[in-house]
């Protein structure tokens, strides 16, 4: 009896025949998690930070609809050159992305403001501090 090593390309060329309309394994796949955000909380408002490397500030669109806040990027390819050069390659393509967050109820959906700079879009969602202070824990004594 050999036993013999089998790699993760073995498997995933036995589970690419297996069956039709697998999903790619996770190394062909988006995470779907781009961009990549921080979110930080203070009393009066979060902060959230979104990586957007290679967008202008124009080539994104911030919006707020029934409580979900979508960040969407659309970038298209840059095919223009001087008029002596011509272009002999191109790897330069359209990238789009969408993410959205449910917003939590204290955050005043009229108050958000934006701004990009370096590659980081950051948004401010002010909140309701009296509702914020309503939704603090308490803690029941049990009887």
């Amino acid at each position: 009896m050999s036993l013999a090593r089998r790699s993760i390309l073995d498997n995933w060329v036995d589970d690419l025949f297996a069956a039709p309309f697998i999903e790619l394994p996770r190394v062909f796949k988006s995470n779907g998690d781009f961009p990549a955000v921080n979110v930080k909380e203070t009393k009066d408002k979060y902060l959230v930070e979104a990586a957007v490397p290679g967008f202008e500030k124009n080539e994104i669109n911030v919006s707020v609809k029934n409580g979900l806040l979508t960040i969407h990027g659309e970038k298209k390819s840059q095919q223009n050159g001087k008029e002596d050069e011509r272009l002999t390659r191109s790897e330069f393509s359209y990238q789009m992305f969408s993410r959205s967050f449910s917003l939590p109820e204290d955050v005043l959906e009229d108050q958000i403001h934006a701004h990009c700079k370096e590659g980081v879009l950051t948004l401010e969602l002010n909140r309701n501090r009296k509702m914020a202070e309503a939704e603090k824990k308490k803690q029941i004594p049990i009887e």
